[in-house]
């Protein structure tokens, strides 16, 4: 049975792919997204502004900017969607 956090997890690594070029790389919740291939501030925007659209929720500035982790990044998305 999947959890929620786990398609929330699935929702966020998909848009990371759809964003940047990680053929092959395995993504972890560990993962740095400043370290990811191509990863920069315009990329990490969109990315955001695809999960707001998609959920339909505003994320804070202050808390999207303290987000470094892909696990992280899952963390604020449940905290806004539950």
């Amino acid at each position: 049975m999947t959890t929620a956090r786990e398609k929330l997890l699935d929702t966020v690594v998909g848009h990371l792919r759809a964003e940047l070029p990680l053929d092959g790389h395995q993504i972890a919740e560990s993962d740095v997204l400043a370290d990811l291939p191509d990863a920069d501030s315009v990329h990490m925007f969109r990315i955001a502004a695809r999960l707001e659209r998609q959920f339909h929720v505003e994320f804070d500035d202050g808390s999207l900017f303290a987000v470094r982790t892909v696990g992280q990044l899952v963390d604020l998305l449940a905290s806004v969607t539950s």
